[in-house]
């Protein structure tokens, strides 16, 4: 097969635009954790987190709460069939969030171009979308969904369990009570 060398340079620069958008913890300095780093998260981190770099910080902060605002739990009890398609829709169709993305990504000192501009959108915008429903998506569950303290197997073993342990052996149909036995001649 014969390499298509636009497609090529067109997947690097897309490369060189995600690892513009990514900080490693460890690249960090202490202005940006001061900053934009919550206390809560480094409790929690056990290493090896990828962060927003500060270019990118606010775009992501704002996409976020506009994500927030555009998928409720109210949106999943008014119509829970097509929420989240309704929701996803909304926030795909937003100009302000890619117009602020193509804003920031023409003033990086790299200058990326639209095309490696729209791939990178078109991969991170719905892993965004898909990560705040999911949260969403759970809250509502914890509140409109029962939570039973055993499964129905674990009931039907506890109840074995309770005829003493008593073995059933398979009976013949003839030995069922009240088993009918036709016997053909």
């Amino acid at each position: 097969k014969y390499v298509n060398v636009d497609e090529e340079e067109s997947e690097n620069e897309c490369k060189q635009l995600l690892s513009a958008m990514c900080l490693r913890e460890e690249d960090a300095d202490d202005e940006y954790l001061a900053n934009y780093y919550d206390t809560n998260m480094s409790m929690l981190n056990h290493g090896g987190l990828t962060l927003v770099s500060r270019h990118f910080f606010n775009w992501g902060k704002s996409t976020m709460q506009y994500i927030r605002d555009a998928f409720t739990v109210d949106d999943i009890q008014q119509a829970p069939k097509n929420c989240f398609k309704n929701g996803k829709k909304r926030v795909l169709q937003s100009i302000s969030i890619r117009s602020q993305l193509v804003l920031l990504c023409k003033a990086h000192p790299l200058s990326f171009t639209s095309a490696a501009i729209d791939e990178v959108y078109n991969i991170i915008l719905p892993k965004m979308i898909h990560a705040r429903f999911a949260v969403v998506f759970r809250h509502w569950k914890g509140l409109h969904c029962q939570k039973h303290e055993v499964a129905f197997r674990t009931k039907m073993k506890a109840s074995v369990k309770e005829n003493d342990g008593k073995e059933y052996k398979k009976r013949s149909a003839a030995e069922q009570p009240d088993a009918s036995v036709f016997v053909l001649l």
